[in-house]
C-alpha cells in the first residue's frame, strides 16, 4: 500500500510540470520562462524519479536506473536556477563567465552520475 508521503511526491511533480509548461507557454520567446520552464522539467524529473525508485525497491537493476535518473534531476537544477535568477535580475550578459563555469562544472558532475 502506498503512503501518503509516495503520492505527495507523485503530486508534486504534477505540479512542477504544470507550472514549467504554464510558465513556458506563457511566454515562449522570454528566456525568463524558458529556463524556468526547463527549471520545473528537471524538478519534475527529479520527483518522478522518487516516485518510480520508491517502487522498484525490490528489482536492484531498475532502482539503480531511477536513482540515476534521480540524480541527473538533482544536478541539472542549481545551474538553471542560477541561470534563471541571473536572467530575472538582467545580470546573465554581465556573469556570462560564471554561467559558463557551471555549465561546465554540471556537464562533468552529470557525465560521472
Amino acid at each position: 500500500m502506498l503512503g501518503i508521503y509516495t503520492w505527495s511526491v507523485l503530486i508534486t511533480g504534477i505540479f512542477f510540470t504544470s507550472f514549467g509548461l504554464f510558465a513556458y507557454l506563457k511566454n515562449k520567446k522570454e528566456l525568463s520562462n524558458k529556463l524556468f520552464g526547463l527549471m520545473s522539467l528537471f524538478f519534475a524529473i527529479w520527483n518522478y524519479a522518487w516516485f518510480a525508485l520508491l517502487f522498484s525497491k525490490q528489482d536492484a537493476n531498475i532502482a539503480i536506473f531511477w536513482s540515476r535518473l534521480l540524480n541527473l534531476g538533482a544536478t541539472v537544477i542549481p545551474i538553471i536556477y542560477l541561470h534563471w535568477i541571473l536572467t530575472v535580475l538582467n545580470l546573465n550578459k554581465k556573469k556570462k563567465y560564471l554561467l559558463y563555469i557551471g555549465y561546465l562544472i554540471t556537464s562533468l558532475f552529470v557525465l560521472f552520475s
